[in-house]
């Protein structure tokens, strides 16, 4: 009857080390400025210690050391606490002791390394209990992928579908089942609540629970006599089968890290990948945005991010790994993201300006990786692709977005005391013909501006202008903007101006072109360090409406969204280039600033 065999778990099972292990994290965490509290630590327990300070690392990354001597200092630490002050859980050694009684093949499998193992059994007394001991230290997934398991039941020499596992986390019972195997939880006190625990073949409040009586009956009742014993040979190809079946997901990625203002500090580099909890989903990029403000940074900086960093706001991809608690996203969805949630509770949020939140959820890092991992506040923000949108049109989403928070404000086609602020013969002027330019045209005659006139320097993308509705183009090289604007208001000035360029002589220039009451919505960033110089009584005596443009409301995300899926937006004459991601740092700026380049998109095969 007892032909089976027993696999412990160590961690939260054998000996109370959890807590030892949050001790250990929050000293050498917070150490390197990592803001970890003790409430965080739940978020990757289970998970092997490679894997805890990659998850850390995405989320608030340091310059030094390396992750490697991070994971190191955090094991000696919990070596030193299991030394000093480790204790068994209750009925932990008396529940081994039963099993080697009953002459059963005995086995541990954990996700701690080895050299933690061994402390944790010397301090146990346990060293010569176990037949097998296995670490998934040496497996390419850790738990609750089923390998570590897999690979112990075929060091017993005993078929999965015989052998009852130990667990007392979500993560360990999911490991086990998937290697079909029979599960016995004997979760913490605080989870026992947990509905997942269903999926265990039995639950147990503790390790005293387990006599002889009750292990025989357990056993009897799984059956194993029925089932057939599949050779060592099918026990091994069973592991191979698990690990391919699962989506490919590799334990380093490639990405593109900014390490500050100069060419020579946009570096190309393998950095380690993470799977997702229970609550994120991980995302494989496809297309992603390379736009001006990436050019501003790598050249002299910007004042609004900090290196290192991963940029990437603007991509779209395939979905291929989902939190156990995730139901919305499933896997093989193409995706966008709207990178970013605003916190609800801040002064800027209680206005409803919505782009300034001083606490919002953002991405770790962005679409200029391989991979980008949603955090569970951003799941439900992921929105599907229908089958006729490129990844890269629904990368241009987030794009589009801001655009269209600079079209609110401009208040095009709205009513103003009686009167729509563009009329028959009213005028909108942008200032700018790269893929941005031509997107306001678009949307200006979508939202009822029949006179639109924009200026830049080239003279292909101002004939794709005037194919996407713009009623007059200027070539500034060629042709004074001040007089055309003159001609056709009769020298009253425009009704509407949108900077779209981005430096000093236009953002002048949108104020000097206004009527009076007129609007100018500065959209363009500029780099660090920009003045320009305005006449205050221009602004004072014309009564002009100034506005910047930055970010945008969650609305608008979904706006973008559909007009790219209905078409209304042509984004073939924009989205121009592309760079493999493999030349991303070394290529990427060159190509962003050709004459011909309105849009330059990422391409990762």
């Amino acid at each position: 009857m007892l032909n089976s065999a027993l696999i412990f778990d160590m961690d939260g099972l054998l000996i109370d080390s959890e807590p030892l292990w949050c001790k250990a994290e929050l000293e050498v965490f917070q150490d390197l400025g990592v803001p970890l509290e003790l409430s965080m630590c739940s978020q990757t327990m289970g998970l092997r210690t490679d894997e805890v300070v990659s998850y850390w690392y995405a989320r608030f990354p340091w310059k030094a050391p390396d992750q490697t001597v991070v994971a190191e200092r955090i094991i000696s630490r919990v070596s030193e606490l299991v030394a000093t002050c480790g204790q068994p859980l209750h009925g932990a050694v008396e529940a081994v002791q039963l099993c080697r009684r009953l002459q059963l093949p005995l086995a541990l499998a954990t996700s701690s390394p080895m050299r933690l193992v061994g402390a944790v059994l010397h301090k146990l007394g346990l060293e010569n209990a176990f037949d097998v001991v296995s670490s998934a230290q040496y497996e390419a997934f850790g738990k609750p992928h089923p390998a570590v398991y897999l690979h112990t039941a075929e060091k017993l020499g005993v078929a999965p579908q015989r052998c009852i596992a130990f667990e007392d986390s979500i993560r360990g019972i999911i490991s086990a089942k998937a290697a079909s195997m029979r599960c016995i939880a004997i979760p913490a006190p605080l989870d026992r609540e947990d509905t997942r625990l269903a999926i265990a073949d039995a639950k147990l409040d503790s390790l005293t629970q387990i006599t002889e009586s009750w292990l025989k009956h357990f056993i009897s009742l799984s059956s194993f006599a029925d089932r057939a014993d599949p050779s060592p040979d099918q026990v091994s190809n069973r592991v191979d089968k698990v690990i391919l079946t699962k989506p490919i997901i590799p334990t380093k990625m490639g990405a593109a890290i900014w390490y500050g203002a100069g060419r020579e500090n946009f570096r190309w580099e393998q950095v380690d990948l993470l799977g997702p909890n229970t609550e994120e989903v991980l995302i494989k990029v496809k297309k992603c945005f390379f736009s001006a403000m990436h050019v501003r940074a790598v050249l002299v900086g910007h004042a609004k991010h900090q290196p290192p960093e991963i940029f990437g706001r603007m991509f779209a991809g395939d979905v291929v790994a989902v939190g156990a608690n995730v139901t919305n996203v499933k896997v093989g969805m193409r995706v966008t993201l709207n990178p970013e949630r605003p916190c609800g509770q801040c002064y800027y949020c209680q206005v409803k300006e919505w782009g300034h939140c001083l606490n919002p959820t953002l991405l770790a890092s962005g679409g200029m990786a391989e991979y980008v991992l949603v955090p569970a506040p951003l799941v439900d923000r992921i929105f599907e692709l229908p089958p006729n949108i490129t990844y890269a049109e629904g990368a241009y989403t987030e794009t589009l977005a801001c655009i269209l928070q600079a079209m609110d404000l401009s208040n095009i086609g709205k009513s103003d005391i009686g009167k729509s602020d563009i009329g028959n013969s009213d005028i909108v002027v942008i200032l700018g013909d790269g893929g941005v330019g031509l997107t306001f045209v678009q949307l200006a005659r979508l939202q009822g501006a029949t006179k639109v006139i924009i200026a830049g320097k080239h003279d292909e993308a101002l004939q794709q202008a005037l194919d996407l509705g713009a009623f007059r183009v200027v070539n500034i090289q060629h042709e004074s903007l001040e007089a055309v604007v003159n001609q056709e208001t009769q020298g009253y000035g425009a009704d509407v101006i949108i900077e779209a360029v981005g430096n000093r002589q236009t953002y002048e220039q949108s104020m000097s072109l206004l009527r009076c009451g007129g609007t100018a919505v500065e959209f363009g960033g500029t780099p660090p360090g920009t003045k320009f110089t305005g006449d205050p009584n221009l602004i004072h005596y014309r009564s002009l409406k100034i506005h910047g443009s930055y970010r945008y409301k969650p609305e608008h995300f979904r706006r973008a969204l559909e007009l790219i899926c209905t078409k209304q937006i042509d984004l073939s004459p924009i989205i121009t280039h592309q760079v493999l991601s493999s030349n991303l740092t070394t290529d990427a700026v060159d190509i962003h600033q050709r004459s011909d380049c309105r849009a330059l998109v990422i391409d990762f095969p």
